[in-house]
């Protein structure tokens, strides 16, 4: 039979036992690897953001392992859009309107707007709360208003009285008792944070268009990418704070249009034959010189994420390492 090395035996020691591995240092992990992966086992709620963190350096460190997670679903994503024959109306959206426009929404707006829908109620205050509900009333009834279920004309008045909802329900939260709706948030912290990734990866379905019928049952898998990102996105929020999430969110966004923005740059021969996935041709000189931008940003980007992965890795044994040590140490 096989001898066990110290770690096998320290997992199964925890497995067959899991009282011991609260009396061992791996209750509370240094490296962020560690409390990463500890967080996503059990999502713990605190009042305040903590400050135990490097700030700008955890969030590129964790992005980098959020972006080698998202493209590989991302590629599924695309291979399951066109088994379904689903066009990505964003997409398509991009390839028509002005960079800066562009730009504006994708780096600006739309952070700010989902992670306070989706990002901002997974900690409680009262504006916490107002702000994610009214965003939904005003989401839910610009949906009935684009299917014609309701008028447009009502656009302006229901805007107005879903500020002042928002408004008398930020007024009547502060007067609940706030140790009562901490209780619950952190009681039901798990549920909160998986739900909002999920919630927040469904809603880019709706980015997908031309499916129907029995290929909704594959549809969640076009939405991986999204979903997963949430989590990264969750848990920047809860122990980073909300503003480094919506910097992270506009961070990704920024990195995804960036090949974009740059192929619009070149000649309309250079943008078809990339649309198409031919081999460029009749290419002028500007064209090289994306080429030669995309290539840096992309394989340079990857090959920066790698080694800060293998880095995060590495202090995540290392730490498992002394964890065994000081458990045989002590036992």
């Amino acid at each position: 039979m096989r001898k066990l090395l110290p770690l096998e035996c320290h997992w199964l020691v925890n497995f067959m036992n899991p009282s011991l591995s609260s009396q061992t240092p791996s209750s509370s992990p240094k490296s962020l690897l560690g409390r990463f992966l500890k967080f996503l086992r059990r999502p713990h709620y605190t009042v305040n953001v903590s400050k135990d963190h490097q700030g700008i350096t955890d969030i590129l460190r964790l992005y980098s392992l959020a972006l080698l997670i998202v493209l590989p679903l991302g590629v599924l994503s695309a291979s399951v859009a066109a088994n379904l024959q689903a066009s990505n109306a964003v997409e398509d959206f991009a390839k028509t309107v002005p960079m800066g426009q562009i730009f504006l929404l994708a780096v600006v707006l739309a952070p700010l707007w989902e992670e306070a829908a989706f990002r901002l109620p997974l900690r409680y205050t009262p504006i916490n709360l107002a702000i994610p509900i009214s965003l939904g009333i005003l989401l839910l009834m610009s949906a009935l208003i684009s299917i014609d279920i309701l008028p447009a004309g009502i656009g302006l008045p229901m805007l107005l009285a879903i500020i002042f909802l928002g408004v008398m329900l930020r007024i009547w939260l502060k007067e609940v008792d706030s140790k009562k709706i901490h209780t619950f948030y952190e009681k039901w912290i798990s549920w909160f944070f998986y739900g909002s990734a999920i919630s927040f990866g469904l809603i880019h379905l709706g980015n997908f268009t031309s499916f129907e019928g029995q290929a909704w049952l594959m549809a969640p898998l076009l939405v991986l990418p999204q979903t997963a990102l949430g989590v990264f996105l969750g848990f920047i929020r809860l122990k980073h704070g909300f503003w480094w999430a919506v910097f992270t969110h506009a961070f990704h966004n920024a990195c995804a249009i960036t090949p974009l923005m740059l192929m619009r740059l070149g000649s309309e021969n250079l943008l078809s034959s990339m649309e198409k996935g031919t081999n460029p041709q009749n290419l002028i000189g500007m064209d090289y010189v994306i080429l030669l931008m995309l290539t840096v940003f992309v394989f340079g980007g990857l090959l920066l994420c790698l080694i800060t992965v293998w880095r995060l890795i590495a202090e995540w044994r290392a730490e498992k390492r002394h964890e065994i040590i000081d458990f045989h140490s002590h036992g």
